[in-house]
């Protein structure tokens, strides 16, 4: 899903359509997470005997990474002296992926993230950045990543309220990695060396000054925490006598948890995890060129 080139005739169209199909898509798969993990590893009865879904997670994400690294092959056979600037990213990405597998994931069914915020990027990118021209892919990457974001906080505090002990940093890295792969596949050809980079905008810069300044000044205030007091039960969703916490009882953050996928994973707390964000967005919003002039 390359970007067309600059004055393509459907390029106008494209970003018209774009726009509530990305709007419509996010509020689908963040309202309907909860159902879709339900559906996902549900056990089901046959003749054969019991099966489910999620047995197949792991086969898919190994067709998964196969198309992906077949792709990047032909990309790189058939343009050898651009796939030489991308190649680094695109393995930069893989051991960023793998390093996430290890440490930070749950189980498998969550590389469902994967596709689903790549999408969301691609959407987004056809929005803000139709025919390519516009050196967005910054701007959509900042944008894939915040309603990442958004998306894990309903989940903590209201769609998923049951099954959350603490607001998901890992989740909101994997979100990032997964709106990278979409900017990186939207634009193809990477920033040439020398070229101007994508950029924010004031919308953007605007945005993250607005949240960062709310943040503060909950915590300030006291009605954002990280955590409840030894002893005291944080009922779900991390409400309790007006105060948020991120975290429902003191001992998740920066601690190793029971999981399925590797047997235990790391519980990003809210500072390493959000060092992380910004040090990934940092590398692959270099990635996109800038606007064309």
């Amino acid at each position: 899903m390359n970007a067309p080139a600059a004055g393509h005739p459907r390029a106008t169209e494209w970003g018209r359509w774009a726009w509530p199909a990305a709007g419509a898509y996010f509020l689908a798969t963040s309202l309907g997470h909860l159902e879709f993990s339900i559906w996902l590893v549900r056990n089901r009865t046959a003749s054969w005997g019991t099966w489910s879904f999620r047995h197949a997670v792991p086969a898919l994400v190994v067709l998964g990474t196969v198309l992906l690294v077949t792709w990047l092959m032909r990309r790189a056979a058939r343009n050898p002296g651009t796939m030489r600037t991308a190649l680094p990213y695109w393995a930069t990405w893989l051991a960023c992926v793998a390093l996430t597998d290890r440490f930070l994931t749950y189980s498998m069914n969550e590389y469902a993230h994967y596709p689903q915020y790549a999408l969301l990027a691609l959407l987004l990118a056809r929005a803000l950045d139709p025919d390519g021209s516009r050196g967005a892919g910054a701007r959509v990457l900042f944008w894939t990543t915040a309603l990442g974001m958004v998306d894990e906080l309903m989940q903590y505090l209201w769609i998923a309220a049951g099954y959350g002990h603490y607001l998901d940093f890992n989740d909101f890295l994997v979100n990032l990695l997964a709106g990278a792969a979409g900017v990186m596949l939207y634009y193809g050809v990477p920033r040439a060396k020398g070229a101007p980079m994508a950029k924010l905008t004031r919308v953007e810069w605007f945005t993250a000054a607005i949240l960062a300044a709310v943040l503060m000044l909950g915590f300030a205030a006291g009605w954002v925490v990280l955590s409840p007091a030894p002893g005291t039960v944080v009922p779900a969703g991390g409400w309790l006598n007006g105060q948020f916490h991120l975290q429902r009882a003191p001992d998740w953050y920066l601690s190793w948890q029971w999981g399925p996928h590797r047997g235990s994973y790391l519980v990003l707390p809210p500072a390493a995890g959000t060092a992380l964000l910004f040090a990934l967005f940092a590398l692959f919003a270099r990635y996109a060129p800038g606007a064309r002039r």
